[in-house]
């Protein structure tokens, strides 16, 4: 008779790396305070993955995804998340273009948000159209303190909408606001009758056209050195 064939030896199965969303679901779910995934290139893909930790996360007070690769459509599934999260007090999504669609999403779900203390949304791709959706969070929100708007491009238009915001908003927390970056342009006469409510302003004070308004927001009561904005970034690079 023949002897029985012997059977190969099972191939011991390969373990499956580790990934940057598997870490970032475990670091949150053991109830972890900060997640950091800056520098991080994070497909649509990834964040639906970890959307539901930060969303279900009781423990969860900073979020940094800084120059992550975020899309718009990464941005609304996030959002979606953080609109029901009610421990985050800190969420920094700079340096990912999420262009208007992205950052309307983002004021949505921050607009009412009573535990967000700051919000990074540096270099963003924001625009004048953006900003004039962030003024309706700043004409709104009580709670948050510091604001990153630098580096997106805002011209005149919208700036003029935050400053509005600012001013109509008596309740308003907001202490740093950092506007650097962005370019103001000339042709801002229109704002010179903010001067009359301006009155730390000083006929000395060198003004030049391009910076009417960065004067003005410095000035303002509500903006300057008489309101709750004690640092107000709107020279440099």
């Amino acid at each position: 008779t023949t002897a029985p064939a012997q059977a190969a030896p099972a191939q011991p199965v390969a373990a499956q790396p580790v990934t940057v969303v598997d870490r970032a679901k475990k670091h949150i779910e053991e109830g972890n305070r900060s997640l950091i995934l800056c520098n991080n290139k994070l497909s649509d893909d990834d964040i639906r993955k970890i959307a539901p930790s930060i969303k279900m996360s009781e423990t969860l007070h900073s979020l940094s995804l800084f120059d992550s690769g975020l899309t718009p459509s990464a941005t609304r599934t996030l959002c979606a998340a953080l609109a029901s999260q009610d421990s985050l007090t800190m969420l920094d999504l700079g340096h990912n273009q999420l262009g208007h669609e992205g950052v309307e999403a983002v004021c949505d779900a921050v607009i009412h948000n009573s535990r967000i203390l700051t919000l990074g949304l540096a270099n963003v791709g924001m625009g004048n159209e953006g900003a004039r959706v962030m003024a309706d969070v700043v004409r709104l929100n009580c709670t948050i303190t510091e604001l990153y708007l630098n580096s997106n491009g805002i011209q005149m238009e919208g700036a003029t909408e935050l400053a509005d915001a600012l001013i109509f908003n008596n309740r308003s927390q907001i202490a740093c606001l950092y506007m650097f970056g962005n370019d103001m342009g000339d042709g801002v006469s229109e704002l010179q009758n903010l001067l009359q409510e301006a009155p730390e302003a000083k006929e000395s004070v060198p003004l030049c056209t391009d910076k009417v308004l960065a004067f003005l927001m410095g000035t303002h009561p509500k903006l300057g050195a008489a309101s709750q904005v004690y640092n107000l970034r709107m020279g440099g690079g």
